[in-house]
């Protein structure tokens, strides 16, 4: 993984840490609770072009630890990774094209429709980012 994905991260990080406080979140989800049931995030999945790097690299970034491995008939390679409640689903599938360098801006990327991030929450950014960045 690159210092640039990293950078990605904090911004998406820090943007959250700044401007999400609690009471907002609370407000948000008090106007949005019409349905009748319980629902969270179960994982968010993405495609890397070598499934291990990815998995060493969410290891030594974030303390993220492998679940389940496997391999289908057509080569496709995915990993279950998780850290607590935060799971994520790997993919590494034959032949797949690698990113447009048109996507690789993520300011640039918003007009391009699909995910563009997710974040993880933490309490205090500056306390977080202090020890990720010598692994970088």
């Amino acid at each position: 993984m690159k210092l640039a994905k990293l950078v990605t991260a904090f911004a998406v990080l820090t943007f959250i840490g700044l401007f999400s406080t609690p009471a907002s979140l609370e407000t948000a989800v008090s106007q949005s609770s019409t349905v009748d049931f319980d629902i969270t995030l179960d994982h968010v999945a993405l495609s890397v072009p070598d499934i291990g790097q990815s998995i060493a690299w969410y290891q030594k970034m974030f303390g993220f630890k492998e679940v389940r491995r496997g391999r289908q008939p057509n080569g496709m390679q995915t990993a279950l990774i998780q850290r607590s409640d935060i799971r994520i689903e790997l993919f590494q599938v034959p032949g797949a094209a690698p990113l447009p360098e048109s996507r690789r801006n993520p300011s640039e990327d918003f007009r391009t429709h699909g995910l563009k991030h997710f974040a993880f929450r933490v309490r205090n950014i500056r306390a977080v980012l202090a020890p990720l960045r010598p692994r970088v």
